[in-house]
């Protein structure tokens, strides 16, 4: 497998370098698994590592990938991070280290303060108050949290919705109890004009310190008086 992708790699630089701009090109990863199969194979200009999480301490991280981005680190001419105390720990393993703070785009996300914003019909529908919010949803999420809430004040959470920004696998019976709306990115506007309060539930852990803080930032341009973010803000 790594030499076919390595083939198909080449195969695909000839095709777009008609005119000789690929011939060292920069090699950018995102996932150090990628480094196993082409850190060293091709001829390039500078080598980026853009670290957005600590991925090693995802459930199911492969094996590999600890010793992987150590090698892709001492390779790397330069590291990109996604939070500040994900940089802090870079720096412990690399001199060039930059941190890049999370942002939004706030002209599309401050729609949602236009008055002539409508929440669509499929979302109106719901009793109030609506409480959400974006993210993806896998382990990063207090599952346990949510469920109590819910169970705590049913009256809150009999038609709540969570609205992820990707839906990816949750093994909790939390799903079961609440209602989950997969948003394009065109309707986030209306979707952030119907809730009443902008929730950030992550579980506090290993992830937590080196989470990248892009889901509670989508919230601040219209609703940030009615945001609940737990955490540092330093991020």
């Amino acid at each position: 497998m790594p030499q076919k992708l390595r083939e198909f790699t080449k195969q695909a630089l000839e095709q777009i370098n008609e005119t000789g701009e690929f011939d060292r090109p920069l090699l950018w990863y995102y996932s150090p698994m990628d480094s196993a199969w082409s850190l060293g194979y091709f001829e390039n200009r500078g080598v980026v590592y853009d670290c957005m999480d600590e991925l090693s301490q995802f459930t199911g991280a492969p094996k590999a990938l600890v010793q992987n981005e150590a090698r892709l680190i001492e390779h790397a001419d330069v590291v990109f991070t996604g939070g500040y105390e994900l940089g802090d720990k870079k720096r412990k393993q690399h001199d060039n280290v930059h941190t890049f703070g999370c942002g939004v785009e706030f002209d599309h996300f401050n729609l949602a303060a236009d008055p002539t914003t409508q929440v669509p019909p499929d979302i109106d529908f719901m009793q109030k108050p609506v409480i959400g919010w974006f993210g993806v949803v896998d382990e990063r999420v207090d599952y346990a949290m949510v469920g109590e809430m819910a169970r705590m004040r049913p009256d809150w959470f009999s038609s709540t919705t969570t609205a992820p920004w990707t839906v990816g696998r949750t093994r909790s019976s939390a799903r079961t109890a609440l209602p989950l709306l997969s948003i394009s990115r065109t309707r986030t506007t209306s979707w952030l004009l119907s809730l009443e309060v902008g929730t950030r539930p992550s579980v506090r852990g290993k992830i937590w310190p080196s989470a990248n803080p892009t889901r509670t930032v989508r919230f601040l341009p219209e609703a940030s008086s009615r945001t609940m973010a737990a955490g540092q803000w330093r991020s």
